[in-house]
């Protein structure tokens, strides 16, 4: 991705969250802070989780093997 597309979409965020924000009275935006950084946290942990995970297998696996493929006739 080019450098001027991720600016435009973190501006594109930025307004999105100021949007949204302005749905609700000013005296929730406590309670909004508190929610983003749960949510934030919460995606945190399963990226770590997940990047736990991707070493673990049954070995099986060669990335230098080429899959086979089967010859299939069609009548």
């Amino acid at each position: 991705m080019s450098r001027g597309l991720l600016d435009r979409i973190k501006t594109a965020g930025a307004y999105q969250k100021k949007a949204f924000r302005a749905l609700f009275p000013e005296k929730m935006n406590a309670h909004i802070d508190v929610i983003e950084r749960e949510v934030k946290c919460m995606v945190l942990e399963t990226a770590a989780d997940l990047l736990k995970g991707c070493g673990k297998g049954n070995g099986d696996f060669d990335a230098t093997k080429k899959p086979k493929a089967k010859k299939v006739e069609i009548a």
